[in-house]
């Protein structure tokens, strides 16, 4: 948001705007509505105006956010996208298309001023058509007045100016009587040394805004409107000064861009002073046609777009500089062509096809299509054709023109992708928020059921009757636990101890325990690179994508025999190559693949199987979660997923994780401590779950540790300041009513210097992790846990701090 407005998002000097450019309250913001009425709020534009005078504009979309049975909403999720760049484009389209549409009224003026072809014409005759063209200009410019006025030559070539157009300049009634007088006949300007006769000598626009200081200025008649900012234009025909346009007085001042902008329309009326000098010299009906050529000629050559003409028979007649720079053809190569000589076959048959469907029921045509520019390029364009009619009204051929909207499919593409991604990051929103809400109690309940059922078993003799029913219990809990885990995993928000290691080095290892998984009627085989780049990842990770891909191309193989293949390699790809090929990312990547010669999958499956619970397995076969898992921990290791697969030609799993830099990281090495379980010191338990107290504070007894057991940080806090200095371990559970687990070891720190913490959690919310990635130097225990866990994590924390 930031980078969009220009201005930290905090700050209370934003000026929000309406898109009729009225202001936008603040207290009608879309968020402050959901939350008074619960309502989402859809496609709400707002404007922000920059401290540098730019607008940024955004579109707002809100939804409420209900907790329990509440009926008001206790948040509201906002989004926004940046339509800055497609309001400057509507922005620029409205005033294209008005200066095409006062092009085409100055085309109406001046047809509609020639009616009468074999008249002859004078300065009354042509006014109405310059005093139109003027009123167009100051309207287009927003000036408070102007003039126009044609540039004559002597003959001995010196230029001279003659009034074509004047503003209504009177400040009192004697000044009104002046200019009515004045515009009664054609004035002469022979001094071309000011501000308005400059653009005639110099053949280049003059922006002055500052007029009243600027040294070409010469001052003004008695009692003439101050002139605040000028700007006088050259209007050109075929290269040659044929008028100047001025303009003044306009809020802002004026600048080159809207100069430039306005060519098109001043050639427009260079053409119509060009056609009437024509039809003065001519005063004929061949001089008539020929001005209407020249005007409609520069009327096609300022429009920015191809255009072209085509008769019955679809031979070019006319095309425009646009379509020639299109095309790469001059007109003389494609004049009396037909488009089996201009395009490529297949183009040309497909436009032909549209012509002839055209002329045999005349009207309009809009189409869309993919034609290759000049330059080889493939162009998404429109084609809009019109037929034109003969003199008994029946089609003599068309006209058309080629409105090139690559740019827009781009952006329209662009916004698809966004709002995909959203869709992805709510989506993993919404199962995060579901996995944390289970993940605490619900591992806070298997951790009383696996504890218990293990110290239970852990009591009875090898043949006791009910150990067999215990390891049971202990395998469906443990399996229950693993769900929870997946869940995590997918909305990567399981907690993990990433270190830099050799890919290789990990996989490798665990090639035998892959073996078994899969079955010895599928073949392994094991293909790593020579040369690899070291990642940074929790290597509990890489057994959980190993497994979880293993197991799937186990099931796509079926009960026959058949192939798997894991394989390691460096790829690298630049930014040229990533917007070919959705899904990838530019940058250096270590590259794990898992391939398999099963059954495949259709293209429907692939557009499915990183979705949670998705699966095409039977009842009780699958949890659809398996993928889901891997897409959670590529993901929150920065890398993303290649999938290739057809029906009956296998699969492949192309893992990308980042390189990383260095080859070595502060958290490596670290493995399960090689101390006893067992020991005698004195701990400090804090759990606000009464079962998972009990039964942790049996675990540690059992094991021989003193334990200080607290239900609440208030009572931990009390224990702490009765036992100072005889306490030395924390273990503490990190999501607690009060007062988190963090809060409280550094609370009991400062009373116990030297005290060394454990946490334990179903879930840590970012407590002791950020982003699931745990914290530096933390030691931490997930729950559920088994007491031989809990025993190597204890010595692990007293023995390293």
């Amino acid at each position: 948001m930031d980078e969009v407005v220009g201005q930290p998002a905090s700050s209370r000097e934003w000026n929000t705007i309406r898109e009729d450019g009225s202001p936008f309250p603040a207290q009608e913001h879309p968020s402050l509505h959901t939350l008074r009425t619960g309502e989402p709020c859809s496609d709400v534009v707002m404007g922000i105006c920059k401290s540098g005078g730019e607008t940024a504009w955004i579109k707002i979309n809100t939804r409420p956010l209900f907790a329990g049975g509440e009926t008001r909403p206790r948040a509201a999720i906002i989004s926004f996208a940046d339509i800055t760049e497609r309001k400057r484009a509507e922005d620029h389209l409205r005033r294209t298309t008005a200066l095409l549409d006062s092009i085409r009224e100055a085309q109406s003026l001046y047809i509609g001023g020639m009616r009468d072809e074999g008249a002859e014409r004078d300065a009354d005759d042509t006014r109405p058509v310059f005093d139109a063209l003027l009123r167009i200009l100051i309207s287009m410019t927003e000036s408070e007045f102007g003039f126009l006025d044609e540039v004559m030559r002597d003959p001995d070539g010196t230029p001279y100016k003659v009034s074509l157009a004047l503003s209504n300049i009177a400040w009192d009634s004697a000044s009104s009587h002046l200019y009515e007088q004045l515009r009664g006949r054609q004035l002469e300007f022979r001094d071309l040394s000011t501000l308005a006769g400059l653009p005639a000598t110099d053949q280049r626009p003059l922006i002055a805004n500052d007029a009243p200081r600027d040294p070409r200025s010469k001052g003004l008649p008695a009692g003439h409107p101050p002139i605040r900012c000028f700007m006088g234009l050259p209007v050109r025909s075929r290269g040659e000064v044929v008028g100047v346009a001025g303009v003044a007085n306009r809020q802002g001042g004026y600048d080159e861009e809207m100069a430039k902008f306005l060519e098109p329309f001043l050639s427009a009326c260079a053409g119509i002073i060009e056609a009437i000098r024509l039809r003065a010299r001519e005063r004929a009906a061949a001089g008539a046609l020929r001005a209407s050529e020249l005007f409609m000629q520069n009327v096609l050559e300022s429009i920015p777009v191809p255009i072209f003409c085509k008769d019955r028979e679809g031979r070019y007649l006319r095309i425009n500089r646009a379509f020639e720079s299109f095309l790469g053809k001059p007109e003389g190569e494609v004049a009396g062509k037909t488009v089996f000589e201009i395009w490529p076959a297949d183009a040309a048959r497909a436009d032909h096809e549209k012509d002839q469907a055209l002329l045999a029921h005349p009207g309009t045509q809009a189409y869309e299509c993919v034609v290759r520019n000049a330059r080889g390029e493939p162009r998404h364009v429109v084609f809009h054709k019109s037929t034109m009619a003969n003199a008994e009204g029946a089609a003599a051929g068309l006209i058309g023109a080629i409105i090139d909207i690559t740019d827009a499919k781009r952006a329209e593409q662009e916004r698809e992708k966004l709002t995909e991604q959203l869709a992805q990051a709510q989506k993993l929103e919404s199962v995060g928020r579901l996995a944390g809400g289970v993940a605490h109690d619900f591992n806070n309940m298997l951790n009383v059921i696996l504890g218990h059922a293990e110290m239970a078993r852990d009591d009875l003799p090898q043949n006791h009757p009910m150990r067999a029913s215990l390891e049971e219990i202990l395998k469906a809990a443990q399996r229950s636990a693993n769900l929870t885990r997946q869940l995590l995993a997918y909305a990567r928000r399981q907690t993990v101890m990433p270190r830099v290691l050799d890919l290789n080095e990990t996989v490798e290892p665990m090639l035998k325990m892959l073996q078994r998984l899969i079955g010895e009627n599928i073949e392994l085989l094991w293909r790593p690179c020579s040369r690899l780049d070291p990642v940074r990842i929790d290597p509990s990770q890489i057994d959980q994508v190993l497994a979880n891909l293993c197991v799937n191309a186990r099931d796509a193989i079926g009960g026959g025999e058949g192939k798997v293949v894991i394989e390691t390699a460096m790829a690298e790809y630049d930014e040229g190559y990533c917007s070919a090929h959705a899904g990838f990312e530019p940058g250096r990547f270590v590259q794990l693949a898992v391939g398999d010669d099963g059954c495949g999958m259709s293209q429907e499956t692939l557009a499915n199987i990183f979705e949670p619970f998705f699966t095409t397995k039977g009842v009780g076969e699958g949890t659809g979660l398996g993928l889901a898992t891997v897409f959670g921990i590529v993901k929150q290791n920065g890398g993303f997923i290649e999938v290739q697969s057809e029906p009956g030609r296998g699969s492949t799993f192309r893992i990308h994780l980042p390189a990383y830099g260095a080859a070595q990281d502060g958290a490596a090495g670290e493995g399960a401590s090689a101390a006893p379980a067992r020991g005698c010191e004195t701990i400090l338990l804090v759990e606000d779950e009464p079962a998972i107290l009990r039964m942790a504070r049996t675990m540690l007894e059992r094991m021989g540790y003193r334990v200080l057991a607290a239900s609440a940080p208030s009572e931990a806090m009390r224990l702490a300041e009765e036992h100072a200095g005889r306490i030395d371990l924390l273990i503490s559970d990190v999501v607690m009513p009060g007062m988190n687990g963090r809060e409280l070891a550094d609370r009991v720190l400062r009373r116990c210097p030297g005290l060394k913490s454990l946490f334990m959690s179903g879930y840590t919310a970012d407590v002791i992790a950020h982003q699931g990635v745990l914290d530096s130097g933390v030691h931490f225990i997930q729950k559920p846990f088994s007491q031989r866990d809990l025993g190597a994590k204890v010595r692990a924390a007293l023995e390293r701090g």
